[in-house]
């Protein structure tokens, strides 16, 4: 079984040669101040590749000290925003399974994933919060992607964790647990490991399909499975050089 370096090479094509997503974590700090998020929510605010590395290193610091790591899962419920970005690949470089749900689920399909696929923690927003909260008998801690750092539960007390070394990851790890819409029977996990998810990107990049200085928009949709899907691949593509 070969484990990631984090330190991704180049092939013959010029393209990066990602065996994880934590290889394609590993290019990003080494691209400094170039823009690699443009977010358009409320007003501009950018993020450049250095920022987004050295946050995605901290915030997977904490999440590690919350018990986040191998063949642990973490539930991500939240609208497009920089800090999924960052929540996505610290729960990846933190050697954890990341479960996408649609920011536009409802509380009870989170709550039955929680029961179904038992993550440590959830990063989400304050409102999804209370509703999962209500819904989950047993409890779920939840750390929130929209409150400020002086929230007791916000994800950036994750940032003041002290570092710790991070675990490697083998390509036929699970990266992405991603669930069915659930319109002919009850939702099904669907697995999608590091070599998956690479391989897609692998193929995107030596399409040519996106240059290093062109924007790539990351999209949602109503469909759970199609707007996570969306989402998560134009997230990576975008770091191709936004």
């Amino acid at each position: 079984m070969r484990m990631s370096s984090s330190r991704a090479t180049v092939d013959d094509a010029g393209v990066a040669r990602l065996t994880t997503l934590v290889d394609l974590v590993g290019t990003f700090a080494g691209r400094g101040d170039r823009p690699a998020i443009h977010s358009c929510a409320e007003e501009l605010r950018t993020v450049s590749f250095g920022t987004l590395a050295d946050n995605i290193l901290h915030a997977a610091h904490g999440l590690a000290a919350r018990g986040a790591g191998p063949g642990r899962m973490v539930l991500l419920w939240a609208p497009n925003s920089p800090e999924w970005v960052i929540a996505y690949f610290a729960i990846i470089r933190a050697g954890a399974t990341a479960i996408p749900f649609d920011p536009q689920g409802t509380a009870a399909g989170a709550a039955g994933i929680v029961e179904h696929a038992t993550p440590v923690l959830a990063l989400t927003t304050a409102d999804r919060a209370t509703e999962l909260e209500s819904l989950v008998p047993n409890g779920i801690e939840c750390l929130l992607l929209d409150a400020d750092s002086d929230h007791a539960r916000s994800w950036l007390r994750l940032c003041e964790a002290p570092p710790r070394p991070m675990p490697a990851v083998a390509p036929d790890t699970v990266a992405s647990l991603l669930y069915t819409s659930g319109t002919t029977g009850a939702p099904k996990a669907v697995p999608l490991t590091h070599a998956n998810l690479t391989a897609n990107l692998s193929a995107l990049l030596h399409a040519r399909l996106v240059a290093p200085d062109e924007r790539v928009r990351a999209v949602g949709d109503r469909d759970r499975s199609f707007g996570v899907v969306a989402q998560g691949e134009a997230r990576h593509s975008q770091h191709r050089g936004l």
